[in-house]
């Protein structure tokens, strides 16, 4: 049988872990068991197959989710993602309890491996670095600092914690970005725009959880109602109602995040400066802010784009076949073909209305043109267009099978 903790319990909880603040060494307030356990092999433990009852032996859930016996480090948060307060160069030297069973360092593993995927932050084992993560096995928090603080810094794990039994890791990752440097998303300067806080239905001595945070940086990232650090609408409710109601509509309901959103990896990217394309398999143009990427497949122009749809992000950015807006653009992208890869699929054609070309953002080919000499002809219904050898466009029947389509990822301009 599953066991069902009611609030009230973590209230007194939540008493205790909410006397951490930000800036402090946080690791006594539990009494934490030093007892430091083999560095994880990342690789072997993100592939272990998850096991529910051994992942979370007691069955463990609550109504509300993990915030609410998450410790809240709240004094001088404002400056929470500020320089000083990241690891320098992305790397997170860690330490991590031995305490915690196979499936728990699966599910851990497997944070680190998906925040490792999707950015440049890397997870280090400890030598002797003096600013340092713990990651410690605990009896009632899920709990981190904000940021690098100086010196070994708590993150918190009970069993309870690994509730998410779809990867195990949801609670895992809200915990790590914390420590990298992110608040609450419902903390944002702007979040007035977005939700409205019902401070009748928050649990008696909770409401500084939903302190709003006017110094913090967005990163000019829009508000985000899928972020995994977003509370749910029920967080902290004395009275099973609302807590949190969106002012505006979203595909993203309130519930508990299992995920990273978009907007999650796109603002670790910035916050880390890394590579603004997400990786060396694609292409940074400086001048136009633009990222490609030159694709080994042979497809016609519908499977081309569902190729570039396909490829992995490491910014939360969307892929497609190329939009070409410049002559430099076009050139840069000429540059990056080989010789034997000449013929390519760009984002253009003329399926929707005749000889009415448009990109697949929907914008005309209006400010730039590049078509060759007699093209585009229409023939033989020819609506797609490809990038030739002499660096010009030509129309061509949209089902023909061309190598090398020429992708983009659609960044924020």
């Amino acid at each position: 049988m599953r066991k069902i903790i009611p609030l009230f319990v973590f209230a007194l909880v939540f008493l205790e872990v909410s006397t951490l603040k930000l800036g402090r060494n946080t690791d006594n307030s539990e009494n934490d068991v030093e007892d430091i356990g083999a560095p994880l092999d990342i690789e072997y433990y993100s592939k272990l197959p998850i096991n529910k009852t051994e992942l979370n032996p007691e069955g463990i859930e609550v109504f509300a989710p993990e915030e609410l016996f998450e410790s809240s480090l709240i004094e001088e948060s404002r400056n929470i993602i500020n320089d000083d307060k990241k690891w320098p160069g992305a790397v997170m030297p860690y330490t991590i309890d031995a305490r915690f069973s196979e499936q728990q360092k699966g599910a851990l593993a497997r944070a680190m491996a998906r925040l490792q995927s999707v950015s440049c932050i890397q997870f280090k084992p400890r030598t002797n670095e003096v600013d340092y993560i713990h990651i410690a096995r605990s009896s009632q928090s899920c709990s981190s600092s904000v940021g690098r603080i100086g010196g070994k810094q708590t993150v918190r794990m009970s069993d309870a914690c690994f509730w998410d039994i779809t990867n195990g890791y949801a609670v895992a990752l809200h915990e790590f970005l914390h420590a990298a440097g992110f608040w609450h998303q419902q903390s944002s300067p702007d979040r007035d725009e977005y939700i409205k806080i019902n401070f009748e239905n928050v649990f008696p001595g909770t409401d500084y959880n939903f302190k709003l945070l006017p110094g913090t940086r967005t990163l000019n990232v829009p508000y985000d109602y899928c972020s995994i650090m977003h509370y749910d609408a029920y967080a902290f409710s004395k009275n099973g109602k609302p807590t949190i109601e969106k002012l505006k509509s979203s595909g993203c309901v309130l519930d508990r995040k299992t995920e990273l959103s978009d907007g999650d990896i796109r603002k670790l990217n910035l916050l880390y400066n890394c590579n603004p394309c997400g990786g060396n398999d694609w292409n940074y143009h400086t001048s136009s802010g633009k990222c490609y990427q030159i694709v080994n497949v042979t497809k016609t122009w519908q499977e081309a784009r569902l190729a570039c749809q396909a490829l992995p992000s490491k910014t939360g950015y969307k892929s497609d076949l190329t939009v070409i807006k410049s002559q430099a653009e076009n050139d840069f992208i000429h540059s990056l073909l080989q010789p034997w890869q000449y013929w390519n699929w760009i984002g253009l054609h003329d399926s929707v209305n005749e000889n009415q070309f448009q990109w697949i953002d929907g914008s005309n080919v209006d400010t730039f043109n590049n078509f060759a000499y007699g093209e585009p002809n229409n023939d033989r219904n020819e609506d797609c267009v490809e990038l030739n050898i002499w660096n010009k466009w030509n129309d061509w029947k949209c089902d023909f099978e061309l190598d090398y389509p020429i992708c983009q990822q659609f960044i924020a301009q």
